[in-house]
């Protein structure tokens, strides 16, 4: 009895011994004993979207030998699980396909999460035995990153963002935060794709039409937008959600700006190029009014109208707005126009202009125009000067006189004015020349509705031109040779254009308004460098001025043995 005792004493020491190493041991010794441990990837791995494409190897380490190995790969609380067979229960690491891959990196769904992995062991025997379960994280879909649509103002803006293996990219702009009127483009990512691009597209004048047609073209106004995106598993990712303001702002204006324009001498009847030639030399003051009317296309060129039942210093059968646009474009310049919703832009927008504002009524516009001002813009507009008393330098009796004109200032009570002068005693009356603002915006109403005399049809109300360039770094004038290749090209067909008409009714020819134009070209020549023809150009304003006074017999043999023969020799002398 008491040897089994001793040995119930003893069995019951070795069992308490066992038991108190164990717990010293604790998990450590759990883990040495692990028949199968996974290596790689180490817990807490990150897989991006661009990760979809390349495929990571997973490895382990056993000393065991089993007949076959299983990986799995398992989401917890789910019954989601992926299985892969490892060809050789001999191998120690296992690159997986793509679509297992792919399998794998869409068990946590569409947003992303943890995924476990484990390798099982089937010996001969059939019993299993598994590996610890480590896991990683596959990365939640990503929005493009630093989107940026540039400018926002009249030019074709820009959009860029850098992308990150998108597939597939569609872009939101809307007239509100709820777009519930919108505008989309979709665009295709590389496939396969590189892990981090720059997106770059600039938007073409239908684009950005579409875009601004949302908001009905008002400057002001703010455009929302968004960007959304999926990777290559047709999982989404958008950015937050964005906005910007239409062209200029029109919030927070100082109540008074004035912007120093210098007038320029000039000839009458040619208001749109009068009050262009005030806008342009605010950003060049090497601007002449001979250069101007020079690059209108004015100068060299004869033409004749039936309509008119005269002869023209016009090229062909132009007219105010081809005139008008032709100017600018020489000078390199991009320019907008606008108009009152309820008028039109006089076909400005056919004729060049990058862009057409709109505006509701008075306010509005004047708002517009005020921070147009503010942006160191000064603006031509379009007004009836019968309703402009405080514009001195006119005489107008009846409604309907159409007339351009430059803007360049305002205060609270009033808008100010340059307007080009014919003797130079006259400078400075001209120049600032302040109109109460209620009765300018009546003038400025009034120019757009109809009948309005000498003028082509019925534009605004509320008509402006205005240009994109600020500085004048940022014009890009015509050399001297093109502009001299142009007026060669318009002045071809001179001579025969006076033989052709001699017989027509020319009555109505105004000799001295050619004369002009001839004697502002020779001043262009002159300042550039072509002498001899400038002193041609000045004998032919010579001529034709003398036109004035003779009978028609006179004038048709003065046109058929003078003035057609020189206009084809003064047309010689600049060539380059």
């Amino acid at each position: 009895m008491k040897k089994k005792f001793s040995n119930m004493k003893q069995q019951t020491f070795m069992l308490c011994a066992t038991l108190l190493a164990l717990c010293f041991l604790g998990p450590s010794a759990e883990a040495q004993s692990q028949p199968i441990l996974c290596l790689s990837p180490s817990e807490g791995a990150v897989f991006e979207a661009c990760d979809a494409y390349s495929p990571p190897s997973f490895e382990w380490e056993t000393e065991d030998t089993y007949k076959s190995l299983e990986i799995q790969f398992f989401m917890q609380n789910t019954s989601k699980t992926v299985k892969v067979k490892v060809p050789s229960p001999s191998e120690k690491r296992l690159q997986l396909t793509p679509s297992v891959w792919k399998k794998v990196f869409l068990l946590p769904g569409s947003t992303g999460g943890a995924v476990y992995w484990k390798v099982i062991g089937t010996r001969a025997d059939r019993k299993k035995e598994e590996s610890n379960s480590p896991s990683f994280q596959i990365g939640a879909p990503k929005a493009v990153q630093n989107p940026v649509l540039f400018p926002t103002d009249w030019s074709l803006p820009t959009l860029t963002w850098k992308t990150s293996c998108h597939s597939k990219i569609t872009v939101w702009f809307g007239a509100d935060g709820d777009f519930t009127k919108s505008k989309k483009f979709s665009f295709t990512g590389s496939i396969p794709p590189e892990r981090e691009e720059l997106f770059t597209y600039q938007l073409t004048s239908k684009d950005w039409n579409a875009i601004r047609n949302l908001v009905g073209h008002r400057s002001g106004t703010r455009i929302y937008w968004f960007v959304e995106a999926w990777d290559g598993l047709k999982r989404r990712g958008a950015t937050d959600l964005m906005s910007f303001t239409l062209d200029i702002s029109m919030d927070n204006l100082p109540p008074s700006i004035i912007l120093d324009i210098p007038p320029l001498k000039t000839v009458p009847g040619f208001c749109y190029l009068e009050s262009f030639s005030m806008q342009v030399s605010y950003l060049d003051d090497s601007v002449t009014i001979e250069e101007v009317f020079t690059f209108a296309g004015i100068g060299a060129t004869l033409s004749y109208s039936s309509y008119g039942k005269a002869f023209s210093p016009f090229p062909g059968t132009d007219w105010t707005m081809s005139v008008h646009t032709r100017a600018i474009e020489n000078y390199g310049m991009q320019f907008v126009v606008g108009h009152d919703v309820t008028g039109d832009d006089g076909d400005y927008l056919k004729g060049g202009a990058i862009s057409r504002m709109t505006y509701s009524g008075h306010d509005e516009a004047l708002n517009y125009l005020k921070a147009l001002i503010h942006s160191g813009r000064p603006v031509q507009v379009h007004v009836d000067l019968f309703y402009l008393p405080s514009l001195k330098k006119y005489q107008v009796i009846n409604p309907g006189a159409s007339h351009f004109l430059t803007v360049h200032g305002y205060d609270s009570d009033s808008v100010y004015v340059t307007e080009t002068y014919l003797v130079e005693n006259d400078k400075d009356q001209f120049k600032n020349v302040r109109i109460p603002v209620q009765e300018f915006m009546e003038a400025w109403w009034a120019g757009g509705i109809p009948p309005l005399k000498g003028f082509w049809g019925t534009t605004g109300p509320y008509w402006m031109v205005f240009f994109v360039e600020r500085e004048s770094n940022q014009l890009n004038k015509a050399s001297v040779t093109e502009i001299l290749n142009m007026q060669r090209q318009l002045s071809a067909e001179n001579e025969s254009t006076i033989a052709r008409h001699l017989k027509s009714d020319f009555s109505n020819t105004s000799w001295n308004r050619i004369a002009l134009m001839k004697e502002l070209f020779a001043g262009y020549l002159a300042d550039n460098g072509y002498a001899a023809a400038a002193s041609a150009y000045r004998q032919l304003a010579e001529e034709y001025r003398s036109c004035e006074g003779l009978s028609l017999d006179a004038k048709r043999q003065r046109l058929i043995d003078i003035i057609g023969p020189l206009e084809t020799q003064a047309r010689t002398l600049y060539w380059s």
